[in-house]
């Protein structure tokens, strides 16, 4: 398997969000970040920090089953 990597923008992730074409693996732990997190977060992109990095999978098949960003893991069926 081969891996490529590419920067994004954040814009873009967020409409991919949006269109539900960015899913969470279900083994993906639910938010949990405080809103003073989320403050810190935005300062450091206003200030352009780098923050890192994160793994996304292209693929579309069925190795883990998925769901949408907003969507919680009790919203599941057998879940909660």
């Amino acid at each position: 398997m081969a891996v490529n990597l590419r920067s994004e923008k954040l814009a873009d992730l967020f409409v991919r969000a949006n269109e539900k074409k960015l899913l969470l693996p279900n083994f993906q732990r639910d938010f949990v970040w405080s809103l003073e997190d989320q403050r810190s977060l935005a300062t450091s992109l206003l200030l352009d920090v780098p923050l890192g990095s994160s793994s996304v999978s292209l693929r579309v098949d069925l190795d883990f089953s998925s769901r949408a960003i907003d969507e919680k893991h009790a919203d599941l069926p057998g879940r909660g």
